[in-house]
């Protein structure tokens, strides 16, 4: 083992690669694509508990969310060369891994795969058992590195928490390197070498690693059985003030939509008489009175991009259309026709990280609303046309309810499902799900409701349903898990 831990240093020295904080080797066993393993001091003292997770890169398990940020430990200084020690420490050894992975050996194929490299480095070299990491995993297919990832393996305090904040004495945290020098340029496809590790550092309560948890906000929007749009406790769900009565926003037999601003100053509210009338307000929270700003329903906001999303009218009634405009100028629009037919209608709207829109059509008589994704200023298709993601089965249906911690990420309304015409649609989940592939990422909630995730995309505030459709009152979903109710008598929120 001495012999080996000298030649490895030796390799190291030529290659001048000052490796992570300290000139000293990281715990880890050096391991050659052959199988041989090449012991150092310290691997047996890394433990960790659960199970391995990589959501960053859709290869994680159902219940696995986007990884934490992660602050430290330093980072390695990129390497002027190849300079592999795991699993291979030669080019001449990458390059016979290449020609084997080629072939279809299995045993070398992983290799390909850089997050597969990381986890099981992290996995059965560092003892990392859960294995998380933050946006420094997304890397440029293209390039070869030298990439510096961060990872952390805890058990989180609670699992609903984002960042996960480890349990006392649970966490571990360090960085590894890779870097990739066969075939470059071929998007993922070359063996990828682990070419340093950072000292483990503790990733408990109050050592830096992670962001601390948000809060569920103090406050939410709902509206009342009377139609009237309030700002309500979250602790209590107890009027704080009324923003704007039915009188305001046209009467008591409207049905309204709700979207608060991201800096909590406005309410966007939409009122639909009919399929063929609707008006959308901006209602403020320091209470000035509603302004009517454009004909249209279920607005979507961004701060990012400065703009507003809605279902506009036209002559063939409201909800055929999707505008997009400046929340400066709202005369600056783009507009998205919904379909070549009069049938389908816009349902709900939501922003990506990324400035598109994950939408949702309802078409009378046909099929349940599905997740679609669209760039509404570069691409002019009709809405119908863009392909949907979600559910094969046209009984069950997705509805987007807004952003999840991953940015990548969108929570939506899980329905599913009618037997026959007429019956009613019942909400059964609230999953997390990838809004391109479509692929579950876990289940936040489970039962009849309809619900509203906050700006963080932490926390859902939720109207409880039984299933003859009786309200069963307005509740928080806990960071543990569990349901705490805070009120009743509201038949939209928003927070």
């Amino acid at each position: 083992m001495r012999e080996t831990e000298e030649r490895l240093r030796v390799l190291l020295d030529d290659k001048a690669r000052d490796m992570i904080m300290d000139a000293q080797m990281p715990a880890r066993v050096a391991r050659r694509a052959s199988g041989r393993r090449l012991a150092t001091a310290g691997v047996g003292a890394l433990a960790a508990v659960a199970s391995v997770v990589a959501v960053v890169v859709a290869l994680t398990a159902v219940d696995d969310r986007s990884a934490p940020p992660v602050t430290s430990p330093t980072e390695a200084e990129p390497s002027p060369g190849f300079a592999g020690i795991w699993p291979q420490d030669s080019l001449v050894e990458a390059e016979a891994a290449q020609a084997a992975a080629d072939a279809g050996d299995p045993d070398a194929i992983w290799q390909l795969d850089v997050v597969e490299v990381l986890r099981r480095y992290a996995r059965e070299e560092l003892g990392f058992d859960r294995v998380f990491f933050d946006e420094s995993l997304d890397v440029d297919d293209a390039s070869n590195g030298p990439h510096t990832i961060h990872v952390l393996s805890c058990e989180p305090r609670d699992p609903l928490e984002w960042p996960p904040v480890c349990a006392e004495r649970s966490g571990s945290a360090t960085s590894i390197t890779v870097e990739r020098l066969v075939k470059p340029g071929q998007g993922s496809i070359g063996i990828w070498s682990v070419t340093a590790a950072a000292p483990i550092l503790s990733a408990g309560p109050g050592s830096g690693m992670v962001d601390p948890p948000g809060s569920y906000p103090s406050a939410f929007v709902g509206v009342t059985e009377d139609r009237d749009v309030v700002l309500a406790s979250a602790a209590d769900g107890s009027v704080v003030t009324v923003l704007a009565t039915a009188e305001e926003l046209g009467g008591n037999n409207l049905n309204l939509d709700l979207e608060l601003a991201p800096d909590g100053t406005v309410v966007y509210v939409g009122a639909r008489r009919s399929d063929s009338e609707a008006s959308l307000y901006r209602v403020f929270v320091d209470g000035h009175d509603p302004v009517r700003i454009a004909e249209g329903y279920a607005a979507a906001v961004t701060d990012e991009h400065g703009l507003i999303a809605y279902a506009g009218c036209d002559e063939d009634g409201c909800g055929t259309t999707l505008v997009v405009a400046s929340l400066e100028n709202l005369d600056e629009r783009t507009v998205l026709d919904v379909a070549p037919t009069i049938e389908a209608r816009l349902s709900r709207i939501e922003w990506l990280a990324d400035g598109r829109l994950a939408y949702s059509l309802w078409n009378p008589g046909d099929s349940n609303p599905q997740v679609r994704v669209i760039d509404p200023l570069t691409e002019k298709r009709p809405l119908e046309d863009v392909p949907a993601v979600g559910p094969d089965s046209f009984l069950a249906g997705w509805t987007p309810l807004g952003a999840y911690v991953d940015p990548q990420l969108l929570v939506v309304a899980s329905y599913c499902c009618t037997g026959a015409a007429g019956d009613e649609i019942e909400r059964e989940r609230v999953l997390v799900v990838d809004p391109v592939s479509g692929q579950s990422h876990g289940t936040l909630y489970e039962g009849a409701g309809l619900e509203a995730i906050d700006r963080s995309g932490r926390f859902l505030l939720i109207i409880r349903f039984d299933q003859g459709g009786a309200d069963l009152g307005t509740w928080v979903l806990e960071a543990d898990g569990s349901l705490r109710r805070i009120g009743e008598g509201y038949d939209q929120v928003a927070w």
